[in-house]
């Protein structure tokens, strides 16, 4: 019996998920800045990692950032043009799923909130915690 050869994994991992993420806020977050002028904003691969370390919203340090973008770029996710860091189709499109379902979540989290989950019509039975 021979086995299969393995599919090479198309998603990327959840860290690297991660800093897709980062990277498509941080894109869009400094695009939507200057949005009433003709301008775009890029940054370099150096620029964004000393900025998510400085600004802490990671744990990681440059080293394993520089690989998930790394791993990112092997996957298609992202891709460079003239040396500045941009999220390809691919990268662009899942960006927007996991968006899509962030804020799914806000909006269950915003109806599912303690004081609109007191004001249904039916009591509560509550119990002690052991």
């Amino acid at each position: 019996m021979v086995a299969k050869p393995k599919k090479p994994k198309t998603s990327p991992s959840s860290t690297s998920q991660d800093m897709l993420w980062i990277l498509g806020l941080f894109l869009r977050e400094s695009d939507r800045r200057f949005a009433k002028f003709p301008l775009g904003v890029s940054i370099s691969k150096v620029e964004f990692i000393e900025s998510i370390v400085k600004l802490k919203v990671t744990n990681k340090q440059e080293r394993a950032i520089y690989k998930n973008l790394e791993e990112l770029e092997k996957r298609k996710f992202i891709i460079y043009k003239n040396r500045e860091l941009c999220l390809s189709k691919k990268g662009f499109t899942k960006f927007s799923k996991q968006l899509g379902e962030f804020n799914a979540k806000k909006t269950m989290e915003k109806i599912l909130s303690p004081s609109n989950i007191a004001k249904t019509s039916r009591g509560k039975q509550t119990k002690l915690r052991n």
